[in-house]
């Protein structure tokens, strides 16, 4: 979430590729004839899933690697264009076959030959497991062998060309450690804590532990590793040029409306309600949307919410699908800012944009693709007693944060506020949401209908 309640929508964005793959050795020759194998390494294991996923084009397999195997600037993409990039892929390459793979420094480079052309697929994953993407694109050099010659690269349209390789010199690459802690120590929500992460990057930075790093990604990983090593904080974030940025202007609303604000409603059987959300959108014209969806199921006899694969987005959306299912001007969440100064309660809405469904049995679905944003719905559920959770732990992202420049292009996402139960002062942070009904996620929305069904029959 970000200011006030908002988790950054963060685009998908590239690795630095092909110069980072000419550092590192193992790499597989190309062959015009077969299929190479990919190593059995976690970025290698990624691409095989991934390449699997595109190739299936099944919706809701990609849902589900999406949420377990990409990381939050995947994640954070309105549905539609992951969705998109997904079948842009398929077409690209989904009839490809492999004919190299070269490991990089912090992922792998696979090439894959096609009917329409060679590609060069770029993956970078996380330095700890579960090892997810962290990185993606994709890379035209003409077509097949003996076809087209190669040229320089071309990006794909499905993917954003990534930057040229670059790295820092020993001076701005200081200087950008030294801007961050500043950050850090300013507005961090623990200020001890805060303090704690920049004198580890401090230390790390004196000690030359970033001095070998040859890429701006690479410098932009290792940091966000050291930062996050602290607590597990998912917000906190070093951000090399090209990579993820805040959506200036706000959410782009004409994808937003093509989307239906990333919201799916309809009546099940037996008259229970659904409604599924692929993200909490960020367009004033949500909520009424969202009112208008919910008046449209009808009389239901109970109400399903599925935040499965969720990556978050606006805490305000958030609060409006609270609202609908509780009553009126309820304390839900405590709000703290050091960088703002303030200490603030968030309460259910006065009035909704549709029905107000206080008594009927509520269902809410999560796993631990469900962060942030999303975890801030069934958080404040559970806590008032409302409703059931089931699924599988959620992410346990519970922070606000802000997108600040710290030099050499770079940005840093850092969190600026802590968001706790006002009544307990629990949070969702670092521990995830734990459902009351634990069932895998594919199994959630089954579980939920079968404990709905039997609360109606039994009145």
């Amino acid at each position: 979430m970000n200011r006030p309640l908002s988790l950054l929508l963060i685009a998908a964005t590239a690795i630095a590729t092909p110069a980072a793959a000419q550092e590192s050795a193992g790499a597989t020759a190309p062959s015009a004839s077969a299929t190479v194998p990919l190593p059995d390494t976690p970025a290698g294991r990624a691409a095989a899933e991934l390449l699997e996923t595109v190739r299936g084009g099944d919706t809701t397999a990609i849902r589900r690697f999406v949420a377990e195997r990409m990381g939050e600037r995947f994640q954070s993409r309105p549905w539609e264009r992951t969705k998109a990039l997904f079948q842009r892929m398929r077409g690209d390459f989904g009839d490809g076959r492999v004919v190299a793979a070269q490991s990089t420094a912090s992922g792998i480079q696979v090439t894959l030959l096609a009917p329409g052309g060679r590609f060069l697929l770029n993956l970078g994953v996380d330095s700890a497991a579960p090892y997810r993407i962290d990185d993606l694109s994709v890379e035209v050099r003409g077509g097949e062998d003996g076809g087209a010659p190669e040229g320089p690269p071309v990006a794909a349209p499905s993917v954003a060309a990534p930057p040229a390789a670059a790295a820092l010199d020993a001076a701005a690459r200081q200087a950008v450690i030294d801007s961050v802690a500043r950050v850090l120590e300013r507005v961090y929500p623990s200020a001890d804590t805060g303090r704690a992460i920049a004198e580890r990057l401090r230390t790390r930075e004196r000690a030359g532990g970033y001095a070998s790093l040859s890429s701006l990604q690479a410098f932009a990983s290792a940091v966000t590793d050291d930062m996050r090593s602290m607590n597990g904080d998912r917000h906190l974030r070093l951000i090399a040029p090209g990579g993820p940025r805040m959506r200036r202007g706000g959410p782009d609303e004409e994808a937003e409306r093509a989307s239906n604000y990333g919201m799916e409603a309809r009546v099940l059987d037996g008259g229970i309600g659904y409604l599924k959300l692929d993200a909490l959108s960020g367009s004033d014209r949500a909520p009424a949307r969202l009112g208008e969806m919910l008046r449209g199921l009808g009389d239901i006899r109970a109400m399903i919410i599925d935040l499965r694969g969720d990556p978050g987005g606006s805490g305000e959306m958030a609060n409006a699908v609270i609202s609908h299912f509780t009553a009126p001007n309820l304390p839900s969440l405590r709000v703290v800012s050091r960088v703002q100064g303030t200490d603030e309660v968030r309460r259910t809405l006065a009035t909704v944009a549709g029905p107000r469904r206080t008594g009927i049995p509520l269902y809410v679905l999560v796993d631990r693709g469900s962060a942030s944003a999303a975890e801030d719905v069934p958080f404040v559920l559970q806590n008032l007693g409302r409703a059931t959770i089931v699924g599988e732990k959620t992410a346990g992202a519970g922070r606000n944060n802000m997108i600040v420049p710290v030099g050499s292009g770079m940005t840093a996402s850092i969190s600026i506020t802590r968001v706790s139960d006002p009544r307990t002062g629990r949070e969702w942070e670092a521990v995830g949401v734990k459902p009351d009904l634990e069932t895998a996620s594919a199994d959630a929305l089954e579980a939920a209908l079968r404990a709905a069904r039997a609360r109606i029959t039994r009145g």
